[in-house]
């Protein structure tokens, strides 16, 4: 199991010395880096420091691993979740480490190559000689690995929640036919939860990416609907759409549901438009919905969260019919992109106490 350790960073000072020896040197980084502990059977074998050096480039300033589990693959495998989870916010990954042979090679093994090297940084930097397997550290050498971002659709991999009766699954295209009451809706207002309507969905455990699909439906009837959903569980997900109404107007919105209550946010669209694209974006447990009619200018719906939201999340596509009607619809152009949703660039955060 590999965490984010958001408090009392302190606690693992011990662990994070055999990869820093000097404490002070330590805290110029931690408290603005961002640290992930990796444990085996409740046992923590690897703490991990990175911190954002501006330009795209993450830096990993720590990484240590008990010193009765080295050799198991514990560092690697913590360096491969760094590499995914950043791989679409940051262009480079960037390591600093002592001019030593052995080190050198399992970073390489690890995908990167060498970069640059700073002359003299052990002895300008530390207040006492450092040693690695009995050679004096001189020298800082840097490596660095591209982060590309790594997320392909492949319509075979999508699961069905509420499979329907009649649909087609291509590799560029989906079509759905609706059934007759069939809904998604959890208690609010209405008093009565519905928990029927098909969902086709990819899972992933990738915390920042944009998913875009461009829906088209023959015209719908009051309260038909296709678009975009995560759908966690029956009590927790989201789903946006275009929802029929009348001959003059439709509504076009998005409905978040939080453990087991759902809200609903809408605006007007004329009836006569039956074609939609799509984006969805994520970054971590919060997520921004926006529609497009063109799948150029996207304008936002929604940002929300989903409080049950874990790492692995489910998202993909829904329709519904929830009175007694039934519509084609059709899903083209889907694709994942890195997140198209950027880091606010306005207030800065609180800090977490």
């Amino acid at each position: 199991m590999i965490t984010e350790i958001l408090n009392n960073k302190k606690q693992f000072l011990k662990l994070l010395l055999l990869a820093d020896e000097q404490e002070s040197m330590i805290d110029k980084y931690l408290e603005r880096g961002k640290m992930y502990a990796l444990y085996a059977n409740e046992i923590l074998c690897t703490i991990c420091v990175v911190t954002d050096e501006g330009n795209g480039i993450l830096e990993i300033k720590n990484i240590a691993t008990n010193p009765s589990y080295q050799r198991q693959g514990y560092g690697k495998k913590l360096i491969e979740y760094i590499s995914k989870k950043y791989s679409n916010i940051f262009d480079t990954l960037l390591v600093g480490t002592g001019d030593n042979t052995s080190t050198v090679l399992f970073y390489e093994k690890c995908g990167f190559t060498k970069s640059h090297t700073i002359k003299n940084f052990f002895i300008d930097n530390y207040t006492h000689k450092i040693y690695e397997n009995g050679t004096q550290l001189i020298d800082m050498i840097y490596l660095l690995k591209g982060l590309e971002f790594e997320m392909k659709i492949n319509t075979s991999d999508f699961k069905w929640t509420h499979e329907p009766k009649v649909y087609t699954i291509n590799q560029d295209s989906i079509e759905i036919t609706t059934e007759p009451f069939t809904d998604l809706w959890q208690r609010t207002y209405y008093h009565f939860r519905n928990d029927n309507a098909p969902i086709l969905q990819l899972e992933t455990t990738q915390q920042y990416f944009s998913f875009i699909v461009k829906t088209e439906f023959e015209k719908n009837c009051r309260y038909d609907q296709c678009g975009i959903a995560v759908y966690l569980d029956s009590e927790n997900w989201i789903k946006a759409s275009i929802e029929g109404e009348n001959n003059e107007i439709s509504h076009i919105g998005a409905v978040v549901t939080n453990n087991g209550f759902s809200d609903w946010s809408t605006g007007e669209i004329s009836a006569n438009i039956t074609s939609m694209w799509y984006r969805l974006s994520r970054r971590e447990n919060d997520f921004k919905i926006e529609c497009s009619l063109d799948g150029v200018k996207f304008q936002q719906l929604r940002i929300c969260h989903l409080f049950n939201s874990k790492e692995k999340i489910q998202f993909g596509i829904y329709v519904a019919s929830p009175e007694n009607s039934s519509f084609k619809s059709i899903f083209t152009n889907l694709e994942i992109t890195e997140c198209k949703w950027l880091a606010h660039d306005g207030q800065q955060p609180d800090e977490i106490e």
